[in-house]
């Protein structure tokens, strides 16, 4: 929870920095955004993070902070692997709209429930609905599509290396 507090604070103070980006030249923007990164992840030999910001449709500051993987001393790069962890849930729920004719049990808002286990049923209904695995559903469906060719779900083989 404190983790999420600072990277809160951090993508706050980034969006500050966007908001404000007509009024700053691009060495100023590098400058400001690399200033709020380091007081956060200040350690390079520590865990890492990779940021990139985009306005208009192009990059206009991508840097890495950090280590890949601590135990072998990788520095991150862009173009490393990252396991998405609970993030899978979001692309569960984008699957739920895809086929929400089939998977509806109640009206919206008429009740709530929640439960963890849930997604796992979900995915595995996502997978006998396509026939295909989840894993090449999201890749496919959401990983190709959004042109995320860094992405993967779950392989941890990738993640580490």
């Amino acid at each position: 929870m404190i983790m999420f507090k600072y990277h809160r604070s951090l993508l706050c103070g980034l969006f500050i920095v966007l908001f404000s980006f007509g009024m700053l030249k691009a060495q100023n923007l590098n400058k400001g955004i690399d200033s709020l990164i380091l007081k956060e992840f200040s350690d390079q030999n520590g865990p890492g993070a990779v940021f990139m910001v985009a306005h208009g449709g192009k990059t206009i500051y991508e840097k890495t902070f950090g280590k890949a993987n601590l135990e072998v001393g990788n520095d991150l790069k862009a173009e490393n692997v990252f396991e998405l962890g609970l993030m899978t849930k979001q692309f569960t729920e984008m699957m739920v709209d895809f086929f929400k004719d089939e998977l509806v049990d109640f009206a919206p808002g008429e009740k709530f429930e929640y439960n963890n286990s849930g997604y796992v049923i979900l995915g595995y209904l996502i997978e006998l609905v396509s026939g295909e695995s989840y894993e090449q559903f999201i890749q496919k469906h959401i990983f190709e599509k959004l042109h995320m060719d860094n992405s993967r779900y779950a392989i941890d083989r990738l993640v580490h290396t």
